[in-house]
């Protein structure tokens, strides 16, 4: 509607009503109304019109032609945009594209970050779908497919489930397998045993090493042969690892024609020596001394065993306990021979001595007499004192050799085969035991004439002499109210049973019995008054009696500590090794009273220490770590005051849980029964007059120990604290199944007492992992 050349509004109501407010149009000056005076619209729509100045000049357009001047309409057949509702063209509004989608650039693209709530699955069913892109295009696939796109190689095949194994007929061959695959393999000139070799077994392919594929018949599985003929075939390689077959035909002849290329090894010999079969066995043994006395040990010598003796000029051999000649010799002289076989049969063992039939033997030589007089002068506990008269028929004597055993024995032990007197003292010898001695004479040649026998002698009984005086007595350790003593045993007389102590505290004027030990070389005087000057002297007794007491100038002091006194440091602290996961520690006790001691000890250079006590001066720690080197200190308390601790001392290292040596006694030849049992033995040149053994059980059936790779001897005066030793051997022997360890030179202590025996075993790295003592101790005179 038009009124006075004014065009209502598009849209606007022709006529007034009660709900919109009415125009008013005004000629001349009356004025416009504003946009705040027009009627709200809620909804537009594409055809409303608005206002627009175009070249200067007032116009209308509608808001639909507005917006599709300016920008492209949104198109959506549906009225619908990814399930929304749209506006119409020219509308734009923000959208939310949700998990796995991104916009950039104006593109929608996929992330797959909507993968991620996907449920997982555990196993790939053959009916399940996989998503797959052909070409661009996604879609659906089954996973059977995925089968396709494999198939098997040479001797390789897969079946209808999908299952791929070995045994397929690749290759266009029908035996199962091809050589085609294996020909173009890399070659090896040498197969090592750690090689695998493929095979198969029971229908699954498995590997097997190069080595269990050559063994895979073992002898124990192999079918027993029939009898050896010429015609058996053996295995050899000749010049190279490539196996030949050879018949034993052709091995006879080989070694027909190599006895003569073989020679047979030789060993001289300048002493007495028993036969065994590692050292002597095939051997020429070459005697060059006079007098040789070659003894025959049958358990080490074992069935079959053989040597020839051949004695130079001015040389002889006497045949020992044992041994059988053909000749009823005792021996060959010199430049002689005979050759030595042990067999065992039914009727025993016998070690036969084969004389030449060109040889002189000791029975048919210018034999000297046997010697007559043959007596007893004079005995002891540990010695037996013979004399005799030379022969007064054969040849002339020019040396003497003389045996002893146990009476009635079989072995006869040599105590020396050049005497040049008549008379000999064995020593080292059993107290109130019966032996058997012979002695018989040597020419200058070195022929030996019969032994002359003394059965049945007897050396004293221990209770028959009073023993003589103890040595070295010495304060080993002080407290307030008691003194540690030791001493030496005495060097002569009969073994004590006893020791009587005796103290003064008026400088020796008077003395009074302080205490009464046992055959023992150490004690404590207990019950003296604290802050006390003290002199000690000893006596030792048995039986028969009791000695002298030691003499004025061996009295040792000693001043006992006040009853509040700090104690001193323990001093002498000292190491042995008893396992792989223990040790003992050993002290001597400092001065001041002294009721206890604490021991601290730690892993060396450890953060911690763990602290244990101890009322003696000793004490075993366990529970240790093996191959592990550990620190101790020590500190000594009373009632009243606690010392202070030594300082740090470290020892060796704990015995390998894999190298513990068991070693045991084995018999000598004082006590050939019994092993190392302490008697009285008599020093002479600073050597022992036998050798002692120690067995290390290596093989035997008490268990099955490593052998060590030393062992070593020495006497010492303590049967708990390991002592030095420098003797160590690596030559042992086989005895009974075990290792035999032996010394024929165990150095004695500088002066005479009671010992103990040891023997030490090391292993490959130096480390103490084994010991054994002496379970009594020897007087040593």
């Amino acid at each position: 509607m038009e009124a006075d050349g004014y065009r209502l509004p598009a849209g606007a109501p022709s006529s007034p009503d009660q709900n919109s407010r009415p125009f008013h149009f005004i000629e001349g000056n009356e004025t416009v109304p504003t946009i705040s005076q027009l009627p709200l619209v809620t909804t537009p729509f594409a055809e409303d019109e608005v206002l627009i100045s175009q070249n200067g000049s007032a116009c209308s357009v509608s808001i639909g032609e507005l917006l599709a001047s300016t920008q492209p309409a949104i198109i959506v057949p549906t009225g619908a945009l990814l399930g929304r509702s749209s506006v119409g063209a020219g509308s734009p509004e923000s959208i939310d594209l949700g998990i796995g989608l991104l916009l950039s650039d104006g593109t929608i693209v996929a992330t797959g970050a909507d993968h991620a709530m996907f449920p997982t699955a555990s196993t790939l069913m053959p009916d399940a779908g996989v998503v797959v892109s052909d070409g661009g295009t996604q879609m659906l696939m089954p996973a059977t497919l995925l089968r396709g796109l494999f198939s098997g190689g040479d001797n390789v095949q897969i079946d209808a489930n999908g299952v791929i194994s070995a045994g397929g007929t690749g290759g266009g061959t029908t035996t199962g397998f091809s050589s085609s695959s294996i020909a173009t393999l890399d070659r090896v000139s040498a197969v090592n045993a750690g090689d695998i070799v493929p095979i198969s077994q029971y229908g699954t392919a498995v590997g097997v090493t190069y080595a269990s594929f050559l063994n895979g018949l073992t002898i124990d599985q192999a079918p027993l042969g029939g009898a050896i003929a010429d015609t058996d075939e053996i295995w050899i390689a000749q010049g190279s690892s490539t196996m030949a077959s050879q018949k034993f035909a052709a091995v006879w002849t080989w070694i027909a024609t190599s006895f003569c290329r073989y020679q047979q090894p030789m060993m001289e010999i300048t002493t007495n020596t028993t036969l065994d079969y590692a050292d002597h066995n095939g051997k020429i043994l070459t005697v060059t001394a006079p007098g040789v006395v070659l003894t025959p040990n049958s358990p080490v010598m074992s069935n079959g065993f053989s040597c020839d003796v051949i004695s130079t000029a001015g040389a002889s051999v006497i045949w020992g306990n044992g041994i059988v000649a053909t000749d009823n010799g005792t021996g060959i002289a010199g430049c002689a021979h005979a050759r030595l076989f042990q067999v065992t049969s039914s009727t025993g063992t016998l070690v036969l001595a084969s004389v030449a039939a060109n040889s002189t033997s000791t029975t048919t030589a210018a034999l000297p007499g046997p010697v007559g007089n043959l007596v007893l002068t004079s005995s002891t506990a540990t010695t037996l004192s013979i004399s005799w008269s030379a022969p007064t028929t054969g040849a002339a004597s020019g040396s003497y050799v003389a045996q002893y055993r146990l009476a009635g024995a079989d072995t006869w032990f040599t105590v020396s085969n050049t005497i040049t007197t008549l008379l000999v003292t064995i020593s080292g010898l059993s107290g109130g035991t019966s032996y058997d001695v012979r002695v018989a004479a040597i020419t200058s040649g070195g022929v030996t004439g019969a032994f002359t026998v003394l059965s049945g002698i007897s050396t004293a009984t221990a209770a028959t002499v009073a023993p003589g005086m103890p040595s070295g007595l010495n304060v080993s350790g002080v407290a307030s109210t008691s003194v540690s003593l030791g001493w030496i045993a005495p060097s002569s007389g009969g073994t004590p049973t006893s020791y009587n102590i005796q103290a003064s505290t008026d400088g020796g004027v008077t003395w009074s019995v302080a205490a009464t030990v046992g055959a023992v070389t150490s004690g404590t005087v207990s019950g003296l008054a604290p802050g006390t000057i003290y002199l000690f002297r000893i006596a030792a007794a048995n039986a028969a009696g009791t000695s002298a007491y030691s003499p004025t100038s061996s009295y040792p002091a000693a001043t006992t500590a006040s009853a509040n006194q700090t104690p001193g440091l323990p001093t002498n602290i000292s190491f042995s090794l008893t396992s792989s996961t223990g040790m003992t520690i050993q002290w001597s006790a400092p001065s001041g009273s002294v009721t206890g001691y604490n021991i601290q000890y730690r892993v060396q250079n450890g953060p911690a220490w763990t602290e244990v006590t101890s009322a003696a001066t000793t004490l075993t720690v366990t529970g240790l770590l093996p191959s592990t080197t550990y620190e101790f200190q020590i500190q000594a308390v009373n009632g009243a005051a606690t010392g202070a601790y030594t300082a740090s001392a470290t020892n060796a290292t704990t015995a390998s849980s894999t190298s513990l040596y068991k070693l045991t006694p084995a018999p000598t030849r004082q006590s050939p029964s019994l092993g190392w049992v302490g008697m009285t033995i008599t020093m002479a040149n600073g050597q022992p007059q036998s050798g002692y053994n120690v067995s290390d059980n290596s093989t035997a059936a008490d268990g099955a120990y490593p052998v060590p790779a030393s062992v070593g001897f020495a006497w010492s005066a303590s049967n708990t604290i390991v002592p030095a030793i420098t003797n160590y051997g690596t030559n042992g022997l086989s005895l009974d199944g075990h290792a035999l360890w032996y010394t024929w030179a165990v150095a004695f202590p500088p002066s005479a007492g009671s010992y103990y025996l040891w023997a030490i075993a090391k292993d490959s790295n130096g480390n103490i992992a084994g010991s054994c003592v002496s379970p009594t101790p020897f007087q040593l005179q």
